[in-house]
């Protein structure tokens, strides 16, 4: 007869998998530059005088809608830490974008385009990393480990970067979020399964 599940399996490893901690782990030092733009970058574009801020989410949506439809032409084809250099490019001219965006609305517009990329390439590729790297029987504990690191995230950060944000101001705690997506490529950089190399036969 099959063992009895213990009460740590039924508990903490029913959504803690060690195997899925390599797009885990990127995606929660990314998800805080995430979380400025979902909470912040209204607000910033209030502040500066934007005539529109909001179109901020749309040109992002529409940038993230975009590259996902394309997502299947390189996703499967091109080593992921490759597609994740791309997409923190992204975000970090995005994020340089909104600190030059006090003299031009259209950098500011721009901005959400490039962070708009950037989430639409970065989540599922890592969400990929961490089921690929799991057993079959595990994609669902990979699944929520993943979406637990995300919005651990996003909810920490936004809570910082309120606080540093009201003590600094709004360039510098854009250069702090600068400062993660430029970490998360660190960290994916050391914890992406490598590519294997093929045997050269004789």
């Amino acid at each position: 007869a099959d063992a009895e599940p213990t009460t740590e399996e039924r508990g903490l490893q029913r959504v803690f998998e060690p195997s899925a901690l390599p797009g885990a782990l990127p995606m929660l030092v990314l998800s805080p530059a995430f979380g400025f733009g979902i909470f912040f970058a209204g607000l910033y574009g209030t502040t500066l005088g934007v005539g529109n801020p909001g179109l901020f989410y749309t040109l992002s949506a529409l940038s993230m809608i975009a590259v996902r439809l394309k997502s299947k032409s390189f996703m499967d084809r091109v080593a992921p830490i490759k597609v994740f250099t791309a997409s923190t490019a992204c975000g970090l001219a995005g994020f340089a974008l909104l600190l030059a965006a006090g003299a031009s609305e259209i950098a500011y517009y721009a901005a959400g385009i490039l962070y708009g990329a950037c989430l639409g390439v970065s989540m599922p590729l890592n969400q990929s990393v961490a089921v690929k790297n799991t057993p079959p029987e595990r994609w669902g504990a990979a699944n929520a480990l993943y979406l637990l690191a995300s919005d651990i995230g996003i909810g920490i950060g936004s809570a910082v970067w309120g606080v540093v944000n009201d003590a600094a101001g709004f360039p510098v705690t854009i250069c702090c979020v600068m400062g993660c997506i430029l970490a998360s490529w660190v960290v994916a950089w050391f914890s992406y399964p490598k590519p294997a190399r093929p045997h050269n036969h004789p």
